[in-house]
């Protein structure tokens, strides 16, 4: 069953990724005046979903439209779960052209040192670094900050996305894994095991 909110505040979209979700199957929070079909499929009903719209509170720097769809694995907010800040993020939005690699960076910078920001109350994220490989189309980074959640403790999270133009509705499909874990743990095949529905 979707939920239908009527605002959104800041501590809304940063409660996205601050607590465990009250949700007990993988239903989803709509923080739209109307409901937005998911991006996804295959989830399974142990993992939480949500979706927020550009331009975010925390990171309103990030200059794009469109939406955010989050899927967090089970027990992402236990730092004893081997699927600790585990999860999956799609950005659907307008660009008549794929995100450069340069600005995937850029925007990723903006994006976690704003949810440090908003949720540690501190002015930055001075460890923050992030690095991206690879095209356009594919590729993988890693992001290296202070986990500001749970442990607030340096952390380091892997990442793997692929990115798709979308022609009939003017829109590119930026698709990301998440994990801490090395690439050989079992998350990053659940992960794999989300596909997006292509673009709508």
């Amino acid at each position: 069953m979707l939920k239908r909110l009527s605002s959104i505040k800041i501590w809304l979209a940063v409660a996205v990724m601050m607590l465990p979700l009250a949700h007990s199957n993988a239903q989803q929070a709509r923080y739209f005046e109307q409901p937005i079909e998911s991006r996804v499929e295959n989830v399974s009903e142990s993992w939480k979903v949500e979706l927020i719209p550009f331009p975010l509170d925390f990171a309103p720097d990030i200059k794009l439209i469109g939406d955010e769809e989050l899927l967090f694995a089970p027990e992402m907010y236990d730092a004893d779960s081997e699927n600790f800040f585990s999860y999956v993020f799609v950005w659907q939005v307008k660009s008549k052209k794929l995100l450069s690699v340069e600005q995937i960076e850029a925007d990723f910078y903006r994006y976690y040192d704003g949810l440090y920001q908003a949720v540690a109350k501190q002015v930055s994220n001075k460890t923050l670094s992030i690095r991206v490989s690879g095209s356009n189309s594919q590729g993988t980074g890693s992001i290296h900050w202070v986990e500001p959640f749970v442990t607030k403790q340096p952390q380091k999270l892997q990442f793997i996305y692929t990115q798709k133009q979308c022609e009939l509705n003017g829109e590119v499909q930026l698709y990301v894994q998440v994990s801490p874990q090395p690439n050989v743990h079992p998350i990053w095949q659940q992960m794999s095991e989300i596909k997006t529905k292509g673009c709508h």
